[in-house]
């Protein structure tokens, strides 16, 4: 095995590790946009379990099963990780919350509810200009 074949084989270990590294961070993303939540991604476990697999195969320069085992199961735990952090990040407002929001009435007459802590337009503090 030459200097180039031995660099270009930990620079690709390095390289795909540190993607699948950022596995529960897209997924967090996902679900803080709302394209995914827990549930569904419990729903499909098996398949991201299976998925795991078949990606590491692809992405391992070598063909022994120790190498795509040793990249499949931090993917798949990484995937498990990122079921967590979408079950945190993804929380929905509970009812008591929403009714304890306060209502205002906006310029055209409708009602819109303004969030927990934000202070309405009476409360307003402006920004000093320096001015007096």
């Amino acid at each position: 095995m030459s200097i180039a074949q031995y660099v270009g084989f930990a620079l690709w270990f390095l390289l795909v590790f540190g993607l699948i590294f950022e596995v529960p961070l897209a997924i967090t993303l996902m679900a803080k946009l709302g394209w995914v939540d827990a549930p569904f991604l419990r729903r499909y476990r098996k398949w991201a379990f299976l998925g795991a697999f078949i990606v590491a195969a692809i992405l391992t320069p070598t063909p022994d099963p120790f190498n795509q085992c040793l990249m499949a199961l931090p993917m798949y735990v990484f995937y498990e990780v990122g079921i967590v952090s979408a079950g945190v990040f993804n929380k929905k407002r509970s009812p008591e919350a929403k009714a304890a929001a306060p209502a205002t009435t906006s310029g055209n007459g409708t009602a819109t509810a303004v969030p927990a802590g934000v202070a309405g337009d009476t409360e307003y503090v402006g920004v000093p200009t320096g001015r007096r």
